[in-house]
């Protein structure tokens, strides 16, 4: 697998990377996760993504998820690449779509598969998907929700994909596509910033959106988003085919995700406020996406059919400096020079 790769196990910078996203995901792995002030989530946004996506009429989150019966029928054995909290695998299973999982993810044991009835269908494995290595012809779905845009070995896990896929075997995805590490264009925020200003400036009291500090970004959670902008692509040049696909939304999740937390807590204090909010951004969503169609979209679903032809893939190798550069914190904003560069030659 070493020529498909761009990243080993072994190497130190990807190792303090996994742990931090481990660390992360574990903390609420008792829980059912309390989703109150997960916005992206909201009634106003899912019923925007369900109507967008599959013409479905619903707030109540993946319901678009119901036009997939009449378009892939019954499947009996699938796989979910992450399992999260396991309610979309829930939600297909109670669909009818899927009759069980096996669901591969970093971290086990979450959320709403702890109260599901019928949680003997889905079996969780735990394992790190930058180098998972599939068995050949399996499954008759693959599913991955909002998991690929924190694998750096994208290359060689879709290979994976389809080589575990039947022959009449689908691929699903719903990911976040946006600019890598939420370093969001210079457009976008010029955009985001004179929406924000003429509809909002009272609540934002004339605070710019800002580019989410690179520094804390790679040090809090270095993963995220590492190559998502380059999803698609790669998803095209090995999936020759898609059943279905739809790509847009991009101003709605970098005005959701990069909103300080106090302007939240405010709209959050206010459901009158925040609904006039939201119901504003998904208007200008609209907008933008009609006039500015330069603008990288933010979130790609899509059915993709196995490509019965591929043999082999390649992978443009980075250099190591890219490869520190993206995983490694820069703590030259903390520490003298000395210090950050004895902390760097400790982590190559």
């Amino acid at each position: 697998m070493g020529d498909k790769v761009l990243i080993n196990r072994v190497y130190k910078p990807y190792l303090s990377a996994i742990q931090k996203e481990i660390s992360i995901e574990s903390k609420d792995s008792v829980q059912v996760p309390d989703y109150s002030r997960c916005i992206d989530i909201h009634p106003i946004i899912n019923g925007y993504i369900n109507k967008e996506v599959g013409k479905v009429d619903s707030g109540i989150e993946s319901d678009w998820f119901k036009i997939l019966p009449g378009i892939i029928g019954k499947r009996f054995n699938g796989l979910s690449l992450g399992t999260g909290t396991g309610r979309h695998q829930i939600m297909l299973v109670n669909l009818g779509i899927v009759g069980e999982w096996n669901s591969i993810d970093l971290v086990l044991n979450r959320g709403e598969l702890f109260n599901f009835d019928k949680k003997d269908k889905i079996h969780e494995f735990e394992n790190d998907l930058n180098f998972i290595e599939l068995p050949k012809e399996t499954y008759d779905i693959i599913f991955c929700h909002g998991l690929l845009h924190h694998i750096i070995n994208l290359e060689s896990l879709l290979f994976q994909v389809n080589k575990a896929l039947t022959k009449n075997g689908v691929f699903i995805i719903q990911d976040y596509i946006g600019e890598d590490q939420w370093q969001w264009s210079d457009q976008k925020l010029s955009l985001i910033n004179r929406f924000l200003s003429n509809n909002f400036n009272s609540i934002y009291q004339n605070r710019q959106i800002f580019k989410f500090n690179w520094n804390n970004l790679r040090d809090s959670r270095p993963l995220e988003s590492i190559r998502s902008s380059e999803i698609p692509a790669i998803i095209n040049k090995i999936f020759t085919e898609n059943i279905f696909e739809y790509t847009s939304f991009p101003i709605l999740y970098p005005i959701i995700n990069s909103m300080p937390s106090e302007v939240l807590d405010y709209l959050l204090s206010d459901t009158h406020l925040l609904n006039d909010f939201l119901n504003k951004v998904v208007e200008f969503d609209k907008e933008v996406r009609t006039d500015n169609k330069n603008i990288l979209p933010c979130l790609q679903i899509g059915i993709f059919k196995k490509n019965i032809d591929l043999q082999e893939i390649s992978v443009n190798k980075w250099s190591n400096t890219k490869l520190r550069k993206k995983l490694m914190p820069d703590f030259s904003y903390r520490f003298p020079r000395i210090v950050y560069r004895k902390i760097r030659s400790q982590l190559k």
